[in-house]
């Protein structure tokens, strides 16, 4: 009798052991089910941001187990595009690195953001009275990256202060045996750095509301000013002072040709810094912006309305929502954010004074930036309101503008089919 309670006693504890043992198995499931997943979408043709969101992304997710962020990317991949093809398959992200936001706002599609967000910037892009957008840096300021070994080598012994010095460097270098400059018009948006430059200098520097005039169709860019402006930028085209591969050299590349001497110049933003110096840590890096005229400096510079954005559908859950907003809080946090800055030499676009690593380039840049002599202005499709270009305007232009370079249209001809082309795409916008 004494055996038969023992063994039932065993029994009982055995099963009441794989009992508990299921119950926690099942707390582990249901804790696996509170997981939120969140998908993501941001540009990534350009490695060095692309690496310091993915970090900021991978030391959120390990503060917070509980949310799991699915990072997509678009590559060299035209970025409106890739989010128009994500949205036809169902795929529109929690949340996105913002562009075109206006165009998105008033679909429908963008939430508006929470006042504990908005009050860390120090200015905000409002769309109809509502900010939808969290920006990740000031606009940065494009300038020309140089290899001074390069320079000394072609006897140039200081930095040009007009653009005819410029070209003049530019014919020195090729003289010399050098590329004078690298570009990656494989990616049409590398090439609107320079398009916008030239823009901005030639067009916007005279008439700052000339995107509104365009509007009001008091301008077109058959006019002698965006002709003016182009014709200066295809100097650097016609002289040949670029890669004989341009055509097929992506963004991306530039900083490795260039780190390498496979050119003396490069134009672009503070993002590249960090991958000049990977490629080549021995590189006498130096940085000058480039002048118009006689010396004049116009710059990019000033609030865009890109940034971190959520998505309408995302708001419609809470847990989503919140998550959404503990990770751009979670970003915008001093030391995450610093960190985020110190890595694309970014310039801070919150409220709060911070301290970050920067070198002798970056503070040039900085220099440059704050300087009250130097006017600012930002690329075509960062404006919105009465200065939003037309949908699908910008690569139209960006496009038409590589076969004028490759001289398979005039550039009379092209800017007049420019002007076609924001006429119907201003209609189709319901702005005509």
């Amino acid at each position: 009798m004494r055996y038969s309670v023992l063994l039932l006693c065993i029994v009982m504890f055995f099963l009441s052991s794989c009992s508990m043992d299921r119950a926690e198995d099942g707390n582990v499931d249901r804790e696996q089910e509170k997981v939120i997943n969140l998908s993501m979408i941001y540009a990534g043709g350009e490695p060095t941001t692309k690496n310091a969101i993915s970090n900021v992304v991978a030391g959120f997710m390990e503060e917070n187990p509980n949310i799991f962020i699915n990072e997509y990317t678009s590559g060299s991949e035209n970025y409106l595009d890739y989010i128009r093809t994500k949205d036809a398959v169902g795929e529109f992200p929690d949340i996105i690195e913002m562009r075109d936001t206006e165009l998105f706002a008033k679909a429908g599609m963008l939430t508006e953001l929470p006042p504990e967000i908005t009050k860390k910037f120090e200015s905000v892009a409002e769309i109809d009275g509502k900010v939808y957008t969290a920006p990740l840096t000031g606009q940065g300021i494009l300038g020309v990256f140089y290899n001074k070994a390069l320079f000394e080598r072609a006897g140039i012994k200081e930095i040009p202060r007009t653009y005819e010095e410029f070209l003049e460097v530019c014919e020195e270098l090729k003289n010399n045996g050098s590329v004078p400059l690298v570009v990656g018009a494989r990616d049409s948006w590398h090439l609107g750095f320079l398009i916008n430059n030239f823009i901005i200098n030639y067009v916007f520097s005279e008439e700052p509301d000339w995107l509104v005039e365009r509007r009001e169709g008091n301008v077109r860019w058959t006019d002698k000013e965006p002709k003016k402006a182009m014709e200066e930028m295809l100097k650097i085209f016609n002289n040949n002072y670029i890669n004989q591969d341009y055509k097929s050299t992506q963004d991306y590349q530039t900083a490795t040709i260039f780190a390498n001497e496979g050119a003396a110049m490069l134009f672009s933003g503070p993002w590249k810094i960090n991958h000049i110096r990977k490629e080549n840590p021995e590189l006498e890096l130096g940085w000058f912006p480039l002048p118009y005229q006689q010396g004049e400096l116009s710059i990019t510079g000033g609030v865009t309305q890109e940034g971190w954005a959520i998505s309408s559908e995302t708001s419609k859950d809470d847990e989503k929502y919140n998550a959404a907003k503990k990770f751009i809080e979670y970003f915008f946090a001093e030391e995450n954010y610093s960190t985020f800055l110190s890595n694309v030499y970014g310039m801070p676009s919150i409220s709060e004074e911070l301290i970050y690593e920067k070198d002798e380039i970056a503070n040039e840049m900085l220099s440059t930036y704050y300087d009250p002599n130097v006017e600012k202005a930002l690329m075509i499709n960062q404006y919105w309101g009465d200065k939003r270009v037309p949908t699908e305007f910008r690569d139209f232009f960006y496009r038409i503008m590589s076969k004028v370079i490759e001289g398979d249209v005039s550039l009379d001809e092209a800017l007049k089919d420019v002007d076609e082309k924001w006429d119907e795409r201003q209609l189709a916008d319901g702005n005509g």
